[in-house]
């Protein structure tokens, strides 16, 4: 087979290891702009890049093109002259279908005679399109994709009452590499660099910081956590890993309170870092909150914490339930004191954070190891070409 993958400035490794698994049996070429949000260097692909509306814009100019763009014109994510590049393949797998990138892999299916499969993680309706044109061209994107592999049952349900028929419905979650990420003793070259005692009790986060994955409801939940239990405080440390507009507002949230001195903050790591990352912590959190236009569509970071045996707080929030299933404990979105009272029955039962930590290596394995999730996908794609 030959296979593109198109997915303009959203190109990241930790969605390419599941296609990466393909090379050598097939060829496989990734599609990505120039400016792409995510470092490309570690993904073991190969990768064409284009020009996008984000190749033009600086960064800090680009909430302005973002309103015109997405918001005005609804074009989102427009790749020039991806239409030329998509001769000869015979598998193309987008992602979601209000990408504009996937309208034009749409619109040259007929020139090209290929088969289009699209990847869907979102669960709520309001994002595919407000204008007539927009919903028209979404529409004609879904008639025209093969078979949609929504990352969950609830992004499927979506799918649905879209009126994409269930035999165009196969539900592949997102994959990861269980021997990557995997459980191992705390880096203690690594805790010395951050200036964590190895008799801490480290609480992490990782993703963007953005305020719809809850970055104040963590912060509020730890001010309330540690002004409650001071011997707590004496031996609990929070590390916040990611980059994002909120950044500034989180650090200035936590001087307000008196909590700098509780927390580490890095920026967006090296992907190939992150397994050291994750097995510095003895907690993970994901707060995710629920507004009327976003929600939680998956949470990878869910599936790399399990995978390294990490027992979990989430929030009952869009895709997470159905990710973690009964192996994490889950707090009540947009509530940090409900998020609180996780933490505090969490911290103080050892035995619970084993049981959680080992079921949750488990179900990570069975269910979202990258091997079992690629043969998965690659029965979708024999299928389409039978």
């Amino acid at each position: 087979m030959k296979i593109a993958v198109v997915r303009g400035a959203n190109l990241n490794k930790y969605e390419m290891q599941l296609f990466e698994h393909f090379k050598g049996d097939h060829d496989v070429i990734a599609f990505t702009i120039w400016r792409n949000n995510f470092s490309t260097k570690d993904i073991n692909l190969k990768i064409k890049k284009l020009v996008g509306i984000e190749s033009f814009i600086p960064r800090r100019l680009r909430r302005y093109s973002d309103f015109f763009f997405n918001y005005l014109l609804e074009t989102y994510q427009p790749m020039l002259r991806l239409s030329n590049q998509l001769e000869g393949f015979d598998i193309v797998h987008t992602a979601e279908v209000n990408y504009y990138y996937s309208f034009q892999v749409a619109q040259a299916k007929e020139r090209f005679k290929y088969r289009i499969v699209a990847t869907q993680a979102e669960i709520l309706p309001r994002v595919y399109g407000r204008r007539s044109h927009a919903i028209n061209r979404i529409k004609q994107t879904i008639d025209s994709t093969d078979m949609f592999t929504p990352a969950t049952r609830k992004a499927a349900e979506l799918l649905q009452l879209w009126g994409v028929p269930l035999s165009k419905i196969t539900v592949v979650p997102f994959g990861i590499d269980t021997k990557v990420f995997s459980p191992q003793e705390k880096d203690l070259v690594l805790l010395n660099r951050l200036g964590i005692k190895e008799n801490q009790f480290v609480i992490l986060f990782v993703g963007r910081m953005i305020r719809i994955k809850g970055v104040y409801e963590l912060v509020y939940a730890a001010a309330k956590l540690l002004y409650n239990n001071p011997k707590l405080a004496e031996s609990t440390i929070f590390m916040m890993v990611g980059s994002g507009p909120e950044s500034t507002g989180v650090l200035r949230l936590l001087e307000q309170l008196g909590l700098r001195r509780y927390f580490i903050m890095l920026e967006q790591q090296n992907y190939l870092e992150m397994p050291k990352i994750y097995n510095l912590c003895d907690i993970f959190v994901l707060p995710s909150i629920l507004t009327p236009k976003c929600a939680e569509q998956f949470g990878i970071v869910l599936l790399e914490s399990m995978a390294c045996g990490k027992p979990i707080i989430a929030t009952r929030v869009g895709g997470i339930p159905e990710v973690v299933g009964d192996i994490a404990l889950l707090a009540e979105p947009n509530d940090h004191i409900s998020l609180a009272n996780r933490w505090e029955e969490l911290l103080t039962n050892v035995s619970l954070q084993k049981k959680l930590g080992a079921a949750g290596r488990k179900r990570a394995v069975e269910y979202f190891d990258v091997n079992i999730v690629a043969q998965q996908l690659k029965n979708v794609y024999e299928e389409l070409l039978d």
